[in-house]
């Protein structure tokens, strides 16, 4: 048997530029413009977010997707969040509080560890979380954890990490404006090329 054949077969490997099979599940953003670029957050993937606004300010990209998974039964897990996450804020978007679950692991290793357990038990619809340091390895064994667990894994990121490899299978990079915010994106699920456009909040 061929190399590439076992490799193939090997379930716990990530096959870079491997494209997900047409029925995976992806998820409304709530922004039509978005959706059509992106078809929607994947479901049991990674999605990296760019963003240098202070505090929780580019939270506004995924508050529709957390309303909408707040009605499920499973958690929606913040692992280190910057800030506190306003809770009467989230309520006027539609989360629903008691199905939100904050983390506040001691150090860089607790997070990690916290994010991948989050992602792969089954119990969270979503994890947020704010890693200061991911190499390509870590996203990779994230990715298989988001999998495993069918989570929304949606990581933080500042600007400055947008030249770095990723394991994601949907980055973007957000300039919050006046009236929203101009997304511009780094790569597509189906391994299309860069593209950008305006959302209006």
């Amino acid at each position: 048997m061929e190399l590439e054949q076992l490799l193939y077969e090997q379930q716990d490997l990530w096959h870079g530029g491997q494209s997900k099979d047409d029925s995976a599940a992806v998820l409304a953003t709530g922004f039509d413009a978005l959706d059509e670029l992106v078809g929607g957050w994947p479901r049991g993937d990674l999605s990296e977010i760019h963003c240098d606004a202070e505090g929780l300010a580019c939270l506004n990209l995924v508050i529709p997707l957390l309303a909408r998974l707040s009605v499920e039964s499973r958690w929606i897990a913040w692992i280190a969040p910057p800030a506190i996450p306003d809770a009467l804020a989230l309520q006027a978007w539609g989360v629903d509080l008691s199905r939100v679950l904050l983390v506040h692991p001691p150090d860089s290793a607790g997070k990690l560890w916290a994010l991948e357990q989050a992602l792969a038990s089954g119990t969270c619809s979503a994890v947020l979380a704010w890693p200061e340091t991911l190499s390509l390895l870590q996203g990779q064994q994230l990715r298989r954890a988001a999998q495993q667990g069918d989570a929304v894994g949606l990581l933080f990121q500042s600007q400055q990490k947008v030249a770095h490899s990723s394991a994601a299978a949907l980055r973007l990079q957000v300039h919050p404006r006046a009236d929203g915010m101009r997304l511009e994106l780094l790569n597509l699920p189906d391994g299309g090329g860069l593209a950008s456009l305006h959302i209006t909040l």
